[in-house]
């Protein structure tokens, strides 16, 4: 960051009945070097009987921090919170990060205390903390690490949210009726202009493409239906061509189509498992002292295991290809999507 200003503050009502507040206030980032230094400088000539006045009430706020984030709480922000509404996952990890950033905030602090005091050992337990539901998956960690020749708490944070089964389902009713792709915002239909220029520079993949469309008169054609026992929560015509590479067409009961060349039916609780799989991915957070990659930290996924996957729904069901013979075109499909070449 090039410049942060924060500001932070509670109360705590104790039993007694007493009352305990604090107020904080706080600045980093390459353009505030000059004020952070300035206010170093007058923090220190406070002397250390102030700096130990500051880490006290540091530690307090961080007691209650951590009596927040306990395994009761993360039971009702995935069995409930999380639950009651899945489409608004994204504000559900949000309030999440935020207390994980006052946890960093303190830890900051707490460190900018020490510099005034001879003995620097703030004799704290780090935190270690992990919560894993059907809904999500949540681990908050610390260590200890160095920082300006002394030792930092350092914070770390992992979070995944997934879903229910009865969300995703509406996703997909919700698309059939609406003629788009599942997903919010999801109105794109197959692969975009610059894609489709990059695939066609891609020599393997035009001849895999121009070999399966060449089979089926120029273009295959597959009809991909999502079921759930007797209902048909999905349909969508796939077609694979040298020219479009992927053009897909959402079908619903006004839609009038020809016969397809390959009909797939992919039953709904497969489907959902392979796709979370698929999106097991843990969101890393971590403090600018010790910064780690934003991106998300996937699970690896051995496409090999995924075509053994399902060629196994095949068998037993959870997947069904008709006519039975174009099964081996399905998988080979399949290997060409999972490998990130189209």
């Amino acid at each position: 960051e090039k410049a942060v200003i924060s500001f932070s503050g509670g109360c705590n009502i104790k039993p007694t009945g007493k009352t305990e507040s604090y107020l904080n206030f706080d600045t980093w980032g390459e353009d505030l070097d000059e004020l952070n230094e300035l206010r170093h400088r007058v923090e220190t000539s406070l002397g250390p009987g102030w700096c130990k006045r500051e880490i006290e009430g540091l530690k307090k706020q961080r007691e209650e921090l951590e009596n927040a984030l306990n395994q009761e709480f993360l039971g009702w922000f995935f069995e409930e919170y999380v639950a009651s509404s899945p489409a608004e996952w994204e504000k559900h990890i949000s309030g999440i990060f935020a207390s994980y950033w006052r946890f960093v905030d303190n830890a900051r602090e707490l460190h900018e205390m020490t510099g005034c005091l001879e003995d620097t050992a703030l004799d704290i337990e780090l935190k270690d903390i992990e919560y894993k539901s059907e809904y999500g998956e949540l681990h908050y960690w610390e260590e200890e690490r160095q920082l300006d020749g002394r030792e930092i708490i350092t914070p770390f944070m992992q979070i995944w949210v997934f879903p229910t089964k009865d969300f995703i389902k509406e996703e997909f009713r919700a698309a059939m009726r609406a003629g788009k792709m599942p997903g919010p915002g999801n109105e794109q239909k197959g692969p975009s202009p610059k894609e489709i220029e990059e695939t066609k520079k891609n020599e393997e993949v035009m001849r895999r493409i121009n070999k399966l469309s060449d089979k089926y008169g120029g273009s295959a054609d597959f009809l991909i239906e999502v079921y759930d026992e007797d209902e048909t929560l999905f349909r969508a015509l796939m077609r694979i061509n040298p020219e479009n590479i992927v053009e897909i067409d959402i079908i619903n009961d006004n839609t009038n189509i020809e016969e397809p060349d390959i009909n797939v039916a992919v039953e709904f609780d497969f489907l959902y498992d392979t796709i979370k799989i698929f999106e097991q991915e843990a969101h890393l957070e971590s403090p600018p002292w010790a910064r780690q990659p934003r991106r998300p930290i996937k699970r690896i996924v051995d496409t090999g295991k995924v075509i053994a996957r399902v060629a196994a729904a095949v068998v037993s069901g959870g997947i069904r290809v008709s006519p039975i013979t174009a099964t081996p075109t399905v998988l080979s499909f399949l290997k060409l999507i999972a490998g990130g070449s189209m």
